[in-house]
């Protein structure tokens, strides 16, 4: 097949991922643990499952405007997004980024005042490159 400028190519080879464990949790998605078995790569794999009254269609709309957003954002403070699976008809979707392993926030002890200023410049920088 002879692709034309503009055309759509549709790759449908699925893709599996090996299940590690969960990460985390929020109003609108549960965050997972996975590996991808052919370049034995963790990534943190969002699945947008709202709870309670946040599954509305304007909730899913937001989540795609999160995958669009991310999805076109670089910054050293600002985790990577690789992917996004979207399944609009079951009002599903999944976001495929970077997994950094490292301490909790909640359990991050500082020892000086210098690196409070310096994750709070880090803060910052990621803000204002989001604005």
């Amino acid at each position: 097949m002879i692709l034309q400028p503009g055309q759509l190519a549709k790759f449908s080879r699925e893709k599996y991922f090996k299940y590690i464990k969960p990460l985390g949790n929020g109003g609108t998605g549960d965050t997972f643990l996975f590996c991808d078995q052919t370049t034995d790569t963790l990534f943190a794999i969002k699945k947008y499952a709202p709870k309670g009254s946040n599954d509305t269609e304007d909730g899913y709309q937001r989540f795609v405007q999160e995958v669009k957003i991310l999805f076109n954002l670089s910054h050293p403070n600002i985790v990577r997004v690789y992917n996004h699976y979207l399944y609009p008809e079951a009002r599903l979707g999944y976001i495929q980024m970077e997994y950094i392993n490292g301490i909790h926030i909640n359990n991050y002890e500082v020892r000086d005042d210098r690196e409070w200023n310096d994750i709070f410049i880090d803060i910052i920088n990621a803000f204002r490159h989001l604005e």
